[in-house]
């Protein structure tokens, strides 16, 4: 089971530099993105945000807020739950399919499923 951060990318602050070879490599290590915490837990707090930032939007639209503030925030919904998408997969991974692996069921069979939560989460 996966507990605090997983498999993501992490970002290592400007000017550090961890890895030998060439600059470009190094600025590709550099610019990386901060990592993404992928537990049970984490999953469930950025669902209550969500709830809580869409609660935010039926405020604005029963108050007739300007029209273009709502869409941005109904933007900002959608990424939020696409980012709670995101770690619900990567726990399906790690909790389906290495528990599949460890117990010798077929693996093809498990890696139909991932691929049709992919296409459904359209990831």
């Amino acid at each position: 089971m996966i507990k605090g951060g997983c498999c993501c990318i992490v970002r290592i602050p400007q000017g550090v530099k961890r890895w030998k070879g060439s600059r470009e490599t190094q600025a590709r290590e550099v610019n990386r993105m901060p990592p993404v915490p992928c537990g049970k837990d984490d999953l469930l707090n950025r669902l209550s945000r969500l709830e809580g930032q869409v609660r935010g939007v039926r405020k604005m639209i029963e108050a007739e807020k300007d029209c273009e503030e709502i869409i941005t925030q109904l933007s900002a919904v959608h990424a939020a739950l696409e980012n709670a998408t995101k770690i619900a997969i990567t726990l399906f991974i790690d909790k389906c399919l290495l528990e599949c692996e460890s117990r010798g069921d077929d693996r093809r069979q498990a890696m139909e499923r991932l691929a049709g939560l992919l296409i459904k989460a359209r990831l």
